[in-house]
């Protein structure tokens, strides 16, 4: 991960993704030196050249790249804040919902929302249900640990192990591969 320094509080939009992009390269150079990114299709990052997988994921003042020579992965970094309890409906099966932590209820739909968005860059297409065809297994939440997530979606039906860490207001949420 790499912290994104901005010069000013109120900075332009555009100003502030290129700092986002900065922090990537920045990022990417040590973990992929002499390659570069570019995008498929769906919107979907690859390394050129296309020496293994990536994904990338950035929120707050905070950036994450994930570069896999074992195969496709998929990362999530996120903000906690209140905006995940109310799209809760939208991401959460209803067999989520009964068995989510009623104590660390913020922090566990962080970790459901972030794994769902690992596996979703995994995939890497469009036209996902987040609640329907992905899924995670029952957890209890704690500031690190791993939780096991499913896919039903066409040309990939399989459980995934992802890691996961909440620190310093934020949650990172990884595929395991």
């Amino acid at each position: 991960m790499w912290k994104i320094e901005p010069q000013a509080a109120t900075m332009e939009r555009k100003a502030w993704l290129g700092l986002q992009q900065d922090a990537v390269n920045a990022i990417l150079q040590h973990a992929a030196p002499g390659c570069g990114i570019v995008k498929d299709e769906k919107g979907k990052p690859h390394l050129s050249p296309p020496t293994a997988d990536i994904s990338i994921s950035h929120s707050g003042h905070l950036a994450a790249v994930y570069v896999s020579e074992a195969g496709p992965c998929g990362i999530d970094l996120e903000l906690v804040g209140e905006k995940v309890l109310r799209i809760e409906r939208k991401f959460c099966s209803e067999a989520e919902s009964e068995n989510l932590d009623r104590v660390a209820h913020r922090e566990a739909l962080h970790l459901i929302w972030g794994a769902k968005e690992a596996l979703y860059k995994l995939y890497g297409r469009k036209e996902v249900d987040f609640r329907t065809q992905l899924f995670i297994e029952p957890f209890e939440p704690a500031a690190s640990g791993h939780l096991f997530g499913h896919t039903l979606l066409p040309g990939l039906e399989a459980r995934f192990r992802l890691g996961y860490l909440i620190r310093d207001g934020y949650c990172l949420v990884w595929t395991e591969v």
